[in-house]
């Protein structure tokens, strides 16, 4: 049975489409003349060097992959909306002018709403960065009471933020304080006073601590060096992982990466295991298969369509040692589009 399929191509149409929803509610993306004008440069260095002719096609993937990138980027700036547990340093106190809208923050937090509200006033602009985050693991909230009306994904901005650390089960609240403290490493020894356990993932065995001034520190990191933090004299590493030359997150490159690979695993077993269930499948459809289109329509939980079948085969679970499916008739979405 022939079977073809390219997931790789499908994720990226589907983070696309997301892209494109995202830019109609006021998100900010590089355009591409503006990303072909930035890159031009060293492109054409390249082609010297590989005495190569440029093709436009070839551009425009590009951009697309780094769109897909600056969207992972923009995510891991947004905490994952579910239930977490609030903890307060011992000594964390909040102004009285902000009591109302921290409750409604705290509130939240607790819920598993959607943060972003709360989040930085450059939120909506995927082109950039936040080195306190990538590097510290440290994450700032507004904390206004109503919308704003300039912005109105957001609340109102207030004069103080709160810092916190945020994980996928808890959110720490270290302290309310003025903007600017993007490199302050005191942020993360005010958590490790209370809450020790919580960096210890991070932690260095037999590495020797890194003795740099405040000053050499957020100079490295103004130039997107990560260096190692030191907490009670111990080394760890940087609790967000870090940024890239570019400033961009590590953790989220990775995270793309990683799944970048897992999908081209899954294409490869599942073809392999469709071909093993061949005969099952004609008997079980009653109707001779001899191709099958696959294509990722998607991504959580993983579906995956066959275009010439019109069945659509659901994942179950996937990992380097098997792979489970189900497969049903796409009947309801083909009445669908004819209607």
């Amino acid at each position: 049975m022939e079977i073809t399929a390219n997931f790789y191509s499908d994720f990226i149409k589907l983070n696309l489409t997301m892209i494109t929803d995202l830019k109609s509610q006021g998100f900010r993306f590089e355009e591409y003349k503006n990303w072909k004008k930035r890159k031009w440069p060293k492109i054409t260095n390249t082609l010297h060097f590989k005495k190569q002719v440029v093709q436009e096609t070839d551009l425009i993937s590009d951009y697309e992959m780094d769109l897909v990138f600056d969207f992972a980027n923009l995510l891991e700036r947004i905490p994952e909306p579910i239930p977490r547990i609030v903890h307060k340093c011992s000594s964390f106190s909040c102004p009285e002018q902000y009591q109302t809208g921290l409750a409604l923050l705290e509130k939240s937090i607790i819920a598993g709403d959607n943060l972003l509200p709360y989040l930085s006033r450059q939120i909506d602009d995927a082109r950039k960065n936040d080195r306190m985050l990538f590097v510290l693991g440290i994450i700032h909230f507004h904390l206004g009471e109503k919308q704003d009306q300039k912005k109105p994904l957001l609340i109102e901005g207030t004069e103080a933020l709160l810092y916190a650390f945020i994980n996928s089960q808890d959110c720490y609240f270290i302290k309310i304080d003025k903007h600017g403290l993007w490199d302050d490493e005191e942020l993360l020894r005010l958590l490790y006073n209370d809450f020790p356990n919580v960096l210890q993932p991070w932690k260095l065995k037999n590495v020797a601590p890194v003795q740099l001034t405040d000053n050499e520190r957020k100079n490295l990191w103004s130039k997107n060096v990560t260096t190692l933090i030191t907490i009670n004299n111990e080394a760890y590493m940087p609790p967000g992982w870090g940024t890239s030359s570019a400033g961009t997150s590590v953790n989220a490159r990775l995270k793309l990466d990683r799944y970048i690979h897992y999908l081209d695993c899954l294409e490869k077993k599942l073809i392999l295991l469709l071909n093993k269930q061949q005969e099952k499948l004609e008997a079980d459809f009653n109707k001779k298969i001899n191709n099958m289109s696959l294509s990722l329509i998607q991504t959580d939980p993983i579906i995956i369509l066959d275009n010439v079948n019109n069945l659509l085969i659901s994942i179950n679970s996937f990992d380097d040692n098997d792979i489970s499916i189900r497969i049903t008739s796409n009947y309801s979405t083909s009445l669908m589009k004819k209607k």
